[in-house]
């Protein structure tokens, strides 16, 4: 008797080549996700090797003969094989919900990370957050993300951070994973979020989905 091939695997193939993680006519494994398939994105496992929402328009999904899936997979194993380093940092990195932050920590992070960043007190922002996030290793900190609130429905992902010698592991995307976790424990409804459009993709991947939006900048054209 013929074993049943396992449905939760699907592959896809690559039809753009504007994604710095993507390769253009490359197949992919695809994760299960029903809440990104909604929205129509797919959960790809990408050449980093970390999995992320992308628009289901930059694939088509594809069925394989079950040597070429077993080929595909064995091929994946072993790239995650020679990431042992970058798995070990990984599993380093903690993260903390609301820890005890000295000024000097966040300034020093900002400082590094922002071009521009000025020195000042975040005790009085921290004390109205509905809570903050931090990424740590070795007791360093590394990353950073505030989750502020209207006092009602409503909460705001506010200065996503990482340390620059720490980008692009899945830091700043665990970070805020961690804060729409929270507000969905404390009963928010809404998640807001504004980005440069650089970052639209990041958001995306983090289960935004892009909407129209406003802004005025109240300071601008004032001296410092």
């Amino acid at each position: 008797m013929k074993k049943r091939r396992n449905q939760s695997i699907q592959f896809a193939l690559c039809i753009t080549d504007t994604e710095p993680d993507l390769e253009l006519r490359k197949v992919y494994q695809v994760l299960p996700d029903e809440a990104g398939a909604k929205e129509n994105y797919l959960r790809i496992i990408d050449e980093s090797g970390e999995d992320y929402l992308y628009p289901a328009s930059y694939f088509v999904l594809i069925k394989l003969p079950q040597k070429a899936e077993r080929a595909l997979l064995h091929t994946s194993q072993s790239r995650v094989g020679n990431m042992v380093e970058e798995q070990h940092l990984k599993e380093s990195v903690t993260y903390r919900i609301n820890p005890p932050l000295a000024n000097e920590d966040l300034n020093e992070l900002f400082s590094v990370s922002w071009l521009g960043h000025t020195q000042h007190d975040f005790h009085p922002i921290l004390s109205r957050s509905l809570a903050y996030v931090c990424a740590c290793h070795k007791n360093r900190l590394i990353g950073f993300v505030n989750l502020a609130w209207d006092g009602g429905v409503h909460a705001f992902i506010l200065d996503t951070t990482v340390h620059p010698d720490f980008r692009r592991r899945g830091i700043g995307q665990q970070l805020v994973k961690r804060a729409v976790e929270i507000a969905r424990e404390r009963k928010i409804e809404w998640v807001h979020v504004d980005f440069e459009p650089r970052l639209r993709e990041f958001y995306q991947r983090c289960g935004f989905r892009y909407t129209e939006g406003g802004l005025i900048h109240l300071r601008e054209g004032q001296s410092p």
